[in-house]
């Protein structure tokens, strides 16, 4: 990294998995050294590192190729379809020649307007996002607050059965989360908020997180039908309340 470092300069934030190389003291000291913030994504929650991993593949897929070098500097000259730009004008401001014929003026090298390419690649992963939670039928949790009651979940398991009370959102959608076994840090689809009528380790629903409103967790219990029909709901845990 710092190799890296050294060609292009010291970013502003490092994000990373909770590997051990990440997490030890002497990494701590490098980002403390080379001024720059460690941000961490969620334990038992892979699909936030989906950006390094497909960096994986492209990498595996120029490793594949006859001649290693040239397929790189093909890969940094291709411009991005939905920016208009390279990766190299990205970084250094200006095209690169490659085997291709070009003219000379297109190596000029030129002012990359970050601001409307930033406006450009908001717009199209935020329609990628659109398109992929109707796909999946995702949608946006509520925040936890501090002192919150959780049961804790993970992919696979079978029922929500770690009890432990939130204690701080650490970064969003992830969580610290006090338990008997200590600290643990989880991500948002992992924790279930607990109400009174949840015995901790004993439940065994796997219909995904049930969230209670703020305004039935915090306040007195209202009368009436409907309420007794959302109580119901939440205690056999077939709706998700937003």
């Amino acid at each position: 990294m710092k190799n890296s470092f050294a060609h292009h300069g010291i970013p502003e934030s490092v994000v990373s998995d909770n590997d051990t190389q990440f997490t030890s003291e002497e990494f701590r000291k490098c980002a403390s050294d080379w001024n720059f913030q460690q941000q961490m994504s969620s334990p038992r929650f892979s699909q936030a590192n989906g950006g390094a991993e497909r960096a994986v593949d492209t990498a595996k897929a120029i490793l594949r190729q006859d001649d290693i070098l040239l397929a790189l500097l093909t890969y940094r000259a291709t411009p991005i379809p939905e920016l208009g730009a390279s990766p190299a004008e990205l970084a250094f401001g200006r095209r690169l020649r490659t085997t291709l014929p070009s003219l000379p003026i297109n190596f000029t090298p030129r002012t990359v307007n970050h601001d409307q390419l930033r406006v450009k690649d908001d717009a199209f992963k935020a329609k990628q996002k659109f398109h992929h939670d109707r796909h999946r039928g995702a949608h946006q949790l509520p925040e936890l607050q501090p002192g919150d009651p959780v049961l804790i979940k993970h992919d696979g398991e079978k029922g929500w059965k770690l009890p432990g009370e939130a204690t701080k959102m650490v970064a969003p959608r992830s969580y610290l989360v006090q338990t008997d076994k200590g600290p643990l840090r989880r991500n948002k689809r992992h924790l279930r908020y607990r109400s009174s009528n949840d015995s901790a380790g004993e439940t065994n629903n796997t219909s995904g997180p049930v969230i209670v409103p703020d305004a039935l967790r915090h306040s007195p219990e209202p009368e009436g039908a409907e309420y007794q029909m959302v109580r119901i709901k939440l205690k056999t845990a077939k709706l998700h309340i937003l």
